[in-house]
């Protein structure tokens, strides 16, 4: 058939809910398929019998027949139909049986995320499509026995050097953790004279590890199509010089000189692309001019005779003539006797090709055995003003603070890490404890009497509106200072205290810019009138926290272009932490990151706990899911705010989520431990 007359893949979404079903339809309606909707699953079997069906996109709870139950009739009746299972309440372990068991492909979670949700459909109706293809292919071979040779040697070629990575893989990994694992149990023993020696070797064994898992992670982007460059200012001079010095040590450690040429005109220029792979493909190619070069030195050159160009020149042992032209194939490694003494993967100069590529430039190299190498990236990137630089809050708008105490109560160290240490520069004095019983202590030795009070709602020991109550009682003076309830949700119990009690509400999470304008309000040059002020009422003080004021949560950003991109995607956790590292500063992000580290750790154990209350799952989730939804954990935020809620519902929906909850705090701390170490490094 000529692929004109090839129809569109014809996908079949089964859905009780009409707006669901719109949604998706819009969202699809420009993808190159064919779509169908129903609302029940006998409707969904009906057309299955009448017509071909790629894949089925069905939702979990439905009257009569559920999700799981149809995907079963499904699988068994139209095995060669693709199918996904979508919901926002499924039971979890029913999921994971029916991956399990092979009766649906993929679970998507609602809300779902509009790109991951194409991706998904696509790569699923092309694996679908090429299963197909194989199968006629294969028919035509068995029929014609046509070319059977030649493929079957390209195809175990293909397999061995996938088996070659995979070992690699396997043996590069396994080595360093066993290494890890052995240094963390002697440090276990507290001995400190060998502490320093011994952590130095755990980061040397983590970091190679990380090297070789991000290569094979950004090969497989690569190969996927999903690398996307990002466009900002940079200087190249830099740039280089920043990585340079970097890599310096390794390059002393080898007994050799590590060296920077450009021009005195280039110093001042800036171009325009992607600076942070640009410093990926630098640095693969530091690496192994370092790692190939016994004596001399590397030097990098600089140039902008044509946007830029980046030269690496080593004096090591150059590579063989018969392997240049296989160079930048995937496993290939120039002098394999070397790469066996130093490790690696192969594929650090086919991320570099591949980078290149992406930016529709051109990677050349020029070797002699014995003598030498060099590489040459050229990228067609124009040049561009240097970038603005953006005055801070404080040279804005100077100690407009200056006066302001505060006393605020958190018992999450994330949350006190943000006022304590951002106020202060503004003017503010901040009076910072993790328990209610802490502050009244101070308020009845000290005689202080602040400007204002913030006072978290859910707390061990005296919770806020306690602690409020006992303050209220010391004296007519403190009884006076206008208090905000702090909380990230609205569905605490006891609200109608809380309206009594309280000044206002500030929701959490709230950016500095919210609590700036807050805190504002309340300096003494202000002369905030608690009597006269509209905000004496309760009101939500923050902006996005994620939880509008009817309390439903509200995940897509589209509804809220001013509200900061929220996800769980390591490319896009960046982009939400230089947004956070703009307002915070760089030191206080990773201050913030570090605690909520450990706040993770600790959740991590307390998930763990045989609790049949659901008393410390609905903690840890009250506690977690602020600073969770303001460092772009969206899932784990997502997962908080169900168990949250439910705090108002039922112990059992706390109790059925804690394996997801475990999985989410899991995944979620070694996404900001792996953000965190990039930014020390790279700063």
């Amino acid at each position: 058939m000529p692929p004109s007359e090839i129809p569109q893949p014809l996908i079949l979404i089964v859905d009780d809910e009409v707006r669901i079903l719109s949604a998706l339809k819009r969202l699809l309606r420009r993808e190159p398929y064919r779509l169908a909707t129903v609302s029940s699953g006998e409707e969904a079997l009906a057309l299955l019998d009448q017509q071909k069906v790629d894949l089925v996109l069905s939702d979990f709870r439905m009257p009569e027949c559920n999700g799981l139950e149809l995907m079963a009739m499904i699988q068994a009746q139209h095995p060669e139909t693709c199918r996904i299972l979508m919901s926002g309440n499924a039971d979890f372990q029913l999921v994971i049986h029916g991956i399990n068991e092979g009766l649906i492909e993929q679970f998507v979670e609602k809300p779902w995320a509009d790109e991951t949700l194409k991706i998904s459909l696509s790569k699923l109706i092309a694996a679908h499509q090429l299963q197909i293809k194989n199968k006629e292919l294969l028919a035509t071979v068995q029929a014609q026995n046509l070319l059977l040779s030649q493929e079957s040697e390209k195809v175990q070629r293909e397999i061995r050097q996938k088996e070659r990575l995979f070992a690699t893989i396997s043996h590069e990994i396994r080595n360093p953790l066993h290494g890890l694992q052995g240094i963390l149990e002697i440090l276990s023993q507290d001995s400190p004279e060998d502490q320093k020696k011994l952590l130095s070797s755990a980061i040397s064994s983590a970091s190679f590890m990380r090297t070789i898992l991000d290569d094979v992670l950004d090969y497989s982007k690569a190969e996927a199509g999903m690398l996307v460059l990002q466009e900002v200012p940079f200087s190249p001079v830099d740039l280089v010089n920043d990585l340079v010095n970097l890599m310096r040590p390794m390059a002393i450690g080898n007994q050799l000189s590590l060296e920077v040429v450009s021009s005195e005109a280039l110093k001042e220029r800036y171009f325009k692309g992607d600076d942070f792979r640009i410093r990926q493909i630098l640095n693969n190619l530091l690496t192994n001019a370092i790692k190939y070069t016994e004596q001399g030195g590397v030097t990098v050159e600089i140039r902008a005779d044509r946007g830029l160009q980046l030269s690496v020149t080593d004096t090591g042992i150059g590579i063989p003539q018969e392997k240049m032209d296989t160079l930048f194939d995937a496993y290939v490694m120039a002098r394999e006797e070397h790469d066996r003494e130093f490790g690696g993967t192969g594929l650090g100069l086919t991320i570099v090709k591949n980078l290149t590529d992406l930016m529709q430039g051109s990677v050349s190299v020029k070797s002699n055995e014995g003598g030498g190498t060099v590489f040459t990236v050229d990228l067609p990137l124009g040049q561009t003003a240097p970038p603005k630089i953006k005055a801070s809050h404080s040279e804005e708008l100077g100690q407009f603070l200056s006066g302001l105490q505060v006393a605020v109560v958190d018992d999450m160290p994330a949350n006190l890490i943000i006022v304590e240490n951002l106020l202060p520069r503004y003017g503010a004095e901040v009076y910072a404890f993790k328990r209610g019983e802490e502050l009244l202590e101070f308020l009845s030795v000290s005689g202080k009497v602040p400007h204002l009070f913030l006072l978290d709602i859910n707390m061990p020991g005296l919770q806020g509106d306690e602690v409020l109550i006992k303050i209220k009682a010391l004296n007519s003076t403190l009884a006076a200072v206008p208090a905000y309830a702090m909380s990230g949700s609205l569905n605490y119990e006891g609200s109608e205290k809380i309206v009594e009690l309280f000044t206002g509400v500030f929701s959490k999470p709230f950016s500095v810019g919210q609590l700036l304008d807050l805190a504002r309000q309340f300096t003494p040059q202000t002369g905030f009138d608690q009597k006269t002020s509209p905000s004496s009422k309760l009101s939500l003080a923050a902006g996005n926290s994620g939880q509008g004021t009817d309390g439903d949560f509200e995940f897509d950003s589209a509804e809220n272009p001013e509200s900061t991109p929220r996800a769980t995607d390591p490319e896009q956790l960046k982009v939400v932490w230089r947004q956070i590292e703009d307002e915070m500063g760089h030191e206080l992000l990773l201050e913030l990151a570090d605690a909520f580290k450990a706040s993770l750790r600790q959740s991590a154990v307390r998930c763990q706990k045989d609790d049949s209350s659901g008393k410390d799952i609905i903690d840890v989730a009250h506690s977690l899911k602020p600073t969770a939804m303001v460092l772009g954990l969206q899932h784990l935020s997502a997962c908080c705010h169900r168990i949250d809620d439910s705090k108002a519902q039922s112990i059992d929906t706390a109790l059925a989520l804690r394996s997801e909850l475990l999985e989410h705090i899991l995944m979620a701390e070694s996404l900001v431990q792996n953000e965190s170490d990039e930014m020390r490094l790279t700063r």
